[in-house]
């Protein structure tokens, strides 16, 4: 009798051994716990993620799993400014760009768009600023002209600059003046369809008069550099201007429609 009852539990226990392995080999492992230490500053949060930052790191937590994505960052700290979720393409900020899931942050100096979906990544990386008016930024080293308003970044366009360095001219100046066809409609016109003249003062206008190098009294009126169209495409994203701001006739028609008599441009190396 006490030998059936050795076998009978010893066959339970072989059955109940078999049925953890069978039900719960395939169960979810536990979820990680983020080490605080090498996770830093809590930026913040929403529904899904967790946000990071340590040493030039960003950590994006997800909530359900624990487990992290990576983004290096070369900035001391970064501040999450915005929050964006199923964007059209058609709408600010970054018109053009159609957004699953993204992360606006602002460092020192400049901001950075990172994308979470389809894959986490920096998609963008541009210029702070802090006025609620349109306002616009061109970089002169990267050729790109970045068109701000509430403080967002609208769209950014490449742009073609000045073919030697201090061609156009760097500083904050306004938009004096703008015209449609400045050159009449005529697609061999070298200004392109629309010009918006820049008020540049005499003493940022490093090219002066072209007789004996002094003050040209054009620049202070808008009538020497400005933002305009081009009959050649092929130069936009290249130094090749004599000093004026080159862009597709696309994107300055689209430009010229955002932009009013007044606003400031800020323009860098």
């Amino acid at each position: 009798m006490i030998r059936y009852a050795s076998i009978f539990l010893l066959g339970l226990i072989i059955v109940t051994a078999s049925y953890q392995i069978f039900f719960y080999n395939d169960s979810p492992p536990a979820r990680p716990i983020p080490d605080e230490t090498i996770l830093g500053e809590n930026l913040g949060e929403d529904e899904e993620h967790i946000i990071n930052f340590n040493n030039n790191r960003l950590y994006i937590v997800n909530k359900t799993t624990g487990l992290s994505q990576t983004v290096s960052i070369s900035e001391e700290s970064l501040m999450l400014v915005k929050v964006i979720s199923d964007k059209p393409e058609n709408e600010p900020p970054f018109i053009d760009r159609n957004i699953k899931k993204a992360y606006i942050l602002k460092g020192e100096k400049l901001s950075y768009l990172v994308e979470i979906k389809p894959e986490t990544k920096i998609s963008l990386t541009y210029p702070n600023v802090d006025v609620e008016k349109p306002y616009i930024i061109i970089s002169k080293s990267e050729n790109k002209l970045y068109f701000y308003d509430q403080g967002e970044l609208v769209k950014r366009y490449k742009v073609a600059t000045g073919e030697k360095p201090d061609y156009t001219p760097e500083g904050i100046f306004v938009i004096d003046n703008k015209t449609k066809y400045p050159g009449g409609k005529d697609e061999h016109a070298p200004m392109g369809s629309r010009w918006m003249g820049l008020k540049v003062p005499c003493d940022k206008d490093k090219r002066g008069n072209k007789d004996d190098g002094g003050p040209d009294s054009r620049a202070p009126k808008g009538d020497k550099y400005g933002i305009h169209g081009t009959n050649d495409e092929s130069t936009i994203g290249t130094h090749q201007s004599g000093g004026c701001i080159r862009m597709y006739n696309k994107s300055i028609n689209e430009l010229y429609d955002m932009v009013e008599i007044g606003t400031k441009v800020r323009i860098i190396k």
